[in-house]
């Protein structure tokens, strides 16, 4: 598979993270027993067209179809998926202001893999968002040691002062 393949993946294709699973003997000892319940937690990054009570009732009916009736899913709620489009003037003025803060072409990204409630605020509103990077490679997103550079904290408060300024209506 390639970059350019994975980047489309990554970006524009639903996924199922699996954060955990548990059951039966874990600990040090040996045991030959099979364990009478297991449970995993798991998450479903959505794409444009998905909806968080369509999903859930895909994977009940999935389950049922390959024999796991007796699995019980429990919901904890989540967003749709939200986009704005790059045509709209918020993402322009993003790009203008990262040029000028940053000295550089910025690296646009028309979706993110993150997740967020910005669902009802873009879609629902018809109010746009962006947002901005300030990490660097070595930031261990969302690990214990998440860090962020205070220069790189900095230059992404003047970025987000630059959008507003270069989004501003001014007469």
């Amino acid at each position: 598979m390639g970059k350019c393949e994975v980047l489309h993946r990554l970006n524009f294709e639903p996924a199922l993270t699996v954060h955990g699973i548990s059951g039966g003997g874990t600990g040090t000892r040996a045991t030959v027993s099979i364990p009478s319940r297991a449970t995993a937690k798991m998450d479903f990054r959505l794409v444009p067209g998905q909806r968080v009570a369509d999903v859930a009732s895909q994977l009940r009916a999935h389950l049922d179809a390959k024999g796991f009736g007796d699995v019980e899913v429990e919901s904890f709620g989540g967003s749709d998926p939200a986009r704005t489009s790059l045509d709209d003037p918020l993402v322009g003025a993003a790009v203008r202001a990262a040029r000028r803060v940053y000295g550089i072409e910025p690296a646009v990204h028309p979706t993110s893999p993150g997740g967020g409630p910005m669902y009802v605020l873009c879609q629902g509103l018809g109010i746009p968002s962006v947002s901005f990077g300030i990490a660097h490679a070595g930031s261990n997103f969302h690990g214990p040691d998440e860090n962020v550079r205070l220069d790189d904290f900095i230059l992404g408060i003047k970025h987000v002062a630059a959008t507003l300024y270069e989004y501003a209506p001014f007469d």
